[in-house]
This record gives structure tokens, C-alpha cells and sequence, in this order.
């Protein structure tokens, strides 16, 4: 079973914005960027590490092989880093991470691998805790022609689509909740530096 990882940094960190014009991927908690934080997470156990970014792509290069959305689904989220990966990647499985949640343990890395080698039937396994965190995730690449429909349809939200593919939730018990923590606003970015002191 071939892995490859994408770490996803494609959004535009709007919520960011009082802070100023920050890339959130180039955020830095204890001198590493979140974008090396997650490459270092992802790397032990993928063969090529892709970054979906459709800005700063010579920063990010740094850490992996920097892909923009398709043309055509450029703006559509997530999904549309996603796919545009699925297209590049030789890999059986994408494992995904989204850029802005630093602190993901390697035992949640670990254990969506496992699901996956357990049951390589099902399409997607996603972290739940107390919440759901769809984009820390295992995705079989062969679903590249799934998305891309869902996509031409003018759909973009990734739960929807999961559902589509029969996705499995991998619970992690509410007690690790803070592994997921999202770091899209200024108040979630002095939340992370607290969590380091």
C-alpha cells in the first residue's frame, strides 16, 4: 500500500486578516512554520509529500511538492486541493491534513493508517473526537472521478461528499479534542501559543 501526504494550505485565511495579510501555513509556533510541523508529521509514512497551496507557493516548496487547484475548480475549498493532488499522485491513499491544526498527534496519523490497511474497501477515514475533523483524513486516490463530478456539480462541502462515498469516522474519544485544534482566528492563534508555554 503506497501513501502519499498532503498537507492542505490552499485557503485564504480571511479569519486571519486582523492580524494582517498572514498565510496561515507560515504561521510559526516555537520557531517552525505550521506547514514544517505538519511535513514532519506526514513524512515518516508517505513515499512523496504533496502541499496544496494557491499562494506562497516558493515558501512552501521548502517542505514538499507544491500543487495549485485545477483551473477549473479553483476557489471550491478543500476538495478541489484534494483532487487536484488525486490527479498528480501515484499512490493507492492520500493521508491529509489541513495546514492550520498543528497539533495532531503521530498515534492519529498511525491509527487512520491502520484503518485504512484494516478495511482498504472503504473510501475515506476521517478523526472524529468530540467534533469532526474531516480533513484529517485517509482518502483512496481511485476516488479522483467521484470528486471531480461532485465538483463539476457545483458542490464543495466535504462532509456532503463523504457521505456520497460512504466515508468511515475514526473516533478518538472527546478527551483529545485539543490534538484538532484549528488555528483559523487570532483568538485560535494565542489559544496555540498557550498551549507551547
Amino acid at each position: 500500500m503506497r501513501i502519499d501526504g498532503l498537507i492542505l494550505a490552499g485557503g485564504q485565511s480571511r479569519r486571519m486578516q486582523a492580524l494582517g495579510a498572514i498565510d496561515k501555513g507560515l504561521l510559526n509556533l516555537e520557531g517552525l512554520s505550521f506547514a514544517e510541523l505538519a511535513a514532519q508529521r506526514l513524512r515518516p509514512h508517505c513515499q512523496q509529500l504533496f502541499i496544496s497551496a494557491n499562494s506562497h507557493q516558493a515558501d512552501y516548496a521548502a517542505w514538499g511538492d507544491v500543487v495549485g487547484d485545477d483551473t477549473a475548480y479553483a476557489g471550491q475549498g478543500p476538495l478541489a486541493g484534494m483532487l487536484a493532488v488525486m490527479r498528480r499522485s501515484q499512490a493507492d491513499y492520500l493521508l491529509t491534513l489541513p495546514v492550520d491544526s498543528p497539533f495532531v498527534s503521530a498515534q492519529v496519523i498511525h491509527t487512520l493508517i491502520e484503518q485504512a490497511k484494516q478495511s482498504p474497501t472503504t473510501s475515506v477515514h476521517y478523526a472524529c473526537a468530540a467534533q469532526t475533523h474531516p480533513l484529517c483524513a485517509i482518502v483512496r486516490t481511485d476516488l479522483a472521478s467521484s470528486l471531480e463530478s461532485y465538483l463539476a456539480a457545483g458542490q464543495r462541502r466535504v462532509q456532503s461528499w463523504y457521505a456520497d462515498v460512504q466515508a468511515k469516522a475514526v473516533h478518538f474519544g472527546k478527551a483529545v479534542e485539543a490534538e484538532f485544534l484549528n488555528v483559523n482566528t487570532p483568538e485560535d492563534w494565542q489559544q496555540a501559543q498557550s498551549y507551547c508555554r
